[in-house]
């Protein structure tokens, strides 16, 4: 099977999502070179560094989307046909804690990328499509009453400054393609989950915490809802939309797949503790700061264009990600 772009640049791909990515795209199609540009921060594993580097016509080079000679010099060496944007600070706590960090690589790391493409002498790159990782939390959150799904015509509305970040970033792709001519894709995903995800996010908690049977923390009441989609449903939609020839447009991946944080909680206990009573490792703790309510995509303008239902297996996928963190507990290690 053939790949539609033949080089590409992946920004950020040892990360949880963009590993998946590039073992999806490299284990499917034989015509496709992957440079992978990533700073490998905390988040990374060094085990997701070795499972990429035993894959075909792969690089990776180590430093940052904001080093703008780094960034030229990959550029001129590769000449990528396709950019997928990965590269994000991407934890919501962390930017509440720090936002410098978030504005320096997920708007103006974002910004040296698209300058890279449009301000190039070569005019190969100058037709580089620009494929932006998003985040379906730009678009703020609904009542958790509410049946209302966010669509592509959805107003922004970010709640925190990671949320506020990616969308400055959105709007940055959009606007160097109405000034400058960039060819661009957005997608807008969901919560994703799934295997080698950092444990310092929701689902991995939960799973490592009870298999530890420490004290799972819950923000709120617990009743806050998000979208939850599996990372390698996820990574298969990206190849989709590219290898179908979209571009110059936003689209949302969702699955419609709404869980509440407290019933996800126990529905995992449940799978890990079917007989055993768990409810004492719910601690319930205050909530965060700026807290989004509810998250929820209407995915009907993304498989009208591709002509294809989006997966959903959710039972399957999150024994699966149990199973798979039991059998990997020392993977940051």
């Amino acid at each position: 099977m053939k790949f539609k772009y033949n080089r590409v640049l992946v920004t950020g791909g040892c990360g949880f999502i963009g590993s998946h990515y590039i073992e999806a795209l490299l284990n499917t199609f034989t015509n496709v070179e992957v440079i992978n540009l990533d700073l490998c921060t905390y988040a990374v594993s060094k085990k997701n560094i070795r499972l990429l580097d035993s894959l075909p016509s792969y690089e990776l080079i180590k430093g940052s989307i904001c080093d703008d000679s780094l960034v030229k010099k990959t550029f001129k060496n590769f000449e990528p046909d396709l950019v997928v944007n990965f590269a994000a600070e991407s934890h919501v706590d962390n930017s509440i804690n720090d936002p410098s960090i978030f504005l320096e690589t997920n708007v103006l790391g974002t910004v040296n990328l698209i300058n890279n493409i449009v301000f190039s002498d070569n005019k190969n790159l100058k037709k580089t499509i620009f494929h932006q990782i998003s985040t379906d939390e730009v678009f703020g959150d609904t009542d958790i009453h509410s049946k209302d799904l966010f669509n592509e015509e959805s107003p922004i509305k970010p709640s925190s400054p990671y949320s506020a970040s990616k969308a400055s970033a959105d709007h940055m792709v959009k606007s160097w393609h109405r000034t400058f001519s960039l060819n661009y894709i957005i997608t807008n995903c969901g919560n994703n989950f799934g295997p080698r995800q950092h444990f310092e996010k929701l689902i991995p908690t939960i799973i490592l915490n009870a298999l530890k049977q420490e004290k799972i923390p819950i923000y709120g009441n617990g009743k806050n809802i998000r979208d939850w989609i599996y990372v390698k449903d996820h990574a298969e939609t990206l190849i989709n939309v590219q290898n179908s020839g979209l571009m110059n447009d936003a689209f949302l991946i969702g699955v419609r797949n709404e869980q509440s944080n407290i019933k996800l909680a126990q529905y995992i206990l449940n799978l890990i503790y079917p007989s055993k009573p768990y409810e004492e490792l719910i601690q319930y703790v205050d909530d965060r700061l700026g807290h989004d309510f509810r998250y929820a995509l209407d995915n009907s303008k993304l498989e009208k264009k591709l002509d294809k239902k989006l997966s959903n297996n959710f039972e399957k996928e999150i024994k699966d990600t149990i199973s798979w963190y039991k059998n990997n507990l020392n993977w940051w290690e």
